[in-house]
């Protein structure tokens, strides 16, 4: 009788290995390089994770490369292969989540004065998150009617003091 041994089944490796990536985005296109040995006829199956421990079929994702879509939390990502029955893994790949930018606030948030005067310091809260690792740049921004606002030139301190207004004014960061 004859015995075939095929060569040894081995996953390819994902493409980027790590990437973090701002809240609420896509880290793109990923890849795998392709599977070697085993008795060839690959068949290919991205899985996803939350912590790289349980994985889940991603419903669809069959080809050697793959979008994710829109995340808003970390995700690891790998691809099952597999050829005459036998299944390997791809190296599990972390699409890291920067926390969601978060503005800070003002205040006060809504002062009346009378027409000729200053409100006083705009004071507010630091920005947080996103990927910027603490180091944020701000513009403040003004409007007439609340919805269409535009940047008030050289403003770009985290507090504001507005000069004497003479209309209704609303202030942004």
């Amino acid at each position: 009788s004859t015995v075939t041994v095929y060569p040894q089944l081995v996953a390819g490796t994902n493409s980027p290995p790590s990437i973090s990536i701002n809240y609420g985005t896509s880290p793109g296109q990923l890849t795998v390089t392709a599977a070697t040995g085993g008795h060839g006829g690959y068949a290919y199956q991205w899985q996803s994770s939350p912590t790289g421990g349980t994985w889940a079929n991603i419903n669809g994702a069959t080809d050697l490369s793959y979008t994710p879509g829109n995340l808003t939390a970390s995700t690891y990502y790998r691809v099952a292969v597999t050829s005459n029955g036998t299944v390997v893994y791809s190296n599990g790949s972390p699409i890291n989540v920067n926390p969601q930018l978060t503005p800070g606030t003002i205040n006060p948030s809504y002062v009346t004065i009378t027409s000729g005067t200053s409100p006083g310091g705009l004071t507010t809260t630091l920005a947080k998150g996103g990927g910027c690792g603490g180091s944020y740049s701000y513009q403040w921004q003004s409007s007439t009617d609340g919805i269409n606002f535009t940047n008030i030139s050289g403003i770009t301190s985290q507090n504001y003091l507005p000069g004497n207004l003479t209309a209704n004014i609303w202030y942004r960061r």
